[in-house]
């Protein structure tokens, strides 16, 4: 779970992130994602998982579980206040994370949660999921908080004649390049260092 811990430290370290993780309040689940039950076979009403028998028809029986239940709507916001509120609280040196994994679990990610996974995956599922379940008032700075866009200009290296600046599309992280790089300036400067281009492309 190392892929985990590393990212929920590098949150936890952004103070307007932190806040707003703390203050979020959960966003009510659309009508279609309200479901708790077991539908009957025969007459397709859901039924309560408490009850064995469809209480319509009373021919269909309660399914086994064979997989686990759905994580709860804004279980992974839930979590996340949890451990936030750990962090900065307890006196303790120590924190279980296994709670908030378990919660990730559906996310979205390529493998199961429980397995190594990109960091960086994780952290773009992760906030997707708390923009889904959190209220719309704290969106903005779930959204703003880790927002990034890259731009980019062609110049043309024997006169003053440029392109328009080009605007990529609005994303949550940045690729960094960290092989034979000794520090964060280096790994950026390396990002938007120009490139020449040669041939019929070039300006």
């Amino acid at each position: 779970r190392c892929y985990l811990n590393a990212t929920i430290q590098q949150l936890f370290a952004v103070r307007a992130f932190r806040d707003c993780v703390t203050a979020a309040a959960v966003a009510d689940a659309p009508a279609e994602e309200v479901s708790s039950g077991w539908a009957c076979s025969t007459c397709t009403l859901e039924n309560s998982w408490a009850v064995e028998r469809c209480g319509v028809c009373g021919a269909g029986e309660r399914p086994e579980k064979t997989e686990k239940a759905a994580v709860p709507r804004g279980e992974v916001l839930r979590q996340l206040q949890r451990t936030v509120h750990f962090l900065l609280h307890s006196d303790l040196s120590t924190f279980d994370g296994v709670d908030l994994m378990e919660a990730c679990r559906d996310i979205g990610m390529h493998k199961a949660i429980e397995l190594q996974n990109d960091a960086t995956e994780f952290f773009q599922r992760l906030l997707e999921r708390l923009e889904a379940e959190s209220h719309p008032r704290h969106l903005p700075v779930f959204q703003g908080a880790f927002r990034v866009r890259m731009l980019t200009q062609r110049r043309s290296a024997e006169c003053a004649h440029s392109k328009p600046v080009s605007e990529g599309p609005f994303d949550k992280a940045l690729n960094l390049a960290v092989a034979g790089m000794r520090s964060l300036e280096l790994s950026l400067a390396a990002l938007v260092q120009a490139t020449l281009i040669t041939g019929g492309n070039r300006v």
